[in-house]
């Protein structure tokens, strides 16, 4: 998540906790997969590198401690009312 709040790309093994993040399936790798990896690094462009960025800002702030908050705040609105 700190990656994708700097806007920076990345190449991350495909496990549980990345593929619930990640949707740019070029990211994602089989653990272990030496040679996918470095396809997958070969295959950024400079442009393909910064859609990423940004598209990683956008998709994080949802889960932003103030968008967090007031989802709980609803949540327990609904429970208590």
């Amino acid at each position: 998540m700190e990656v994708m709040t700097s806007g920076l790309t990345y190449m991350v093994s495909k496990i549980r906790g990345n593929m619930d993040l990640i949707d740019v399936d070029k990211s994602l790798v089989m653990s272990g997969d030496v040679d996918g990896f470095a396809k997958a690094i070969a295959c950024m462009t400079p442009i393909k590198i910064i859609e990423i960025g940004q598209h990683n800002m956008n998709k994080v702030w949802k889960f932003d401690v103030i968008n967090v908050i007031d989802k709980m705040r609803d949540i327990y609105k609904r429970v208590v009312n």
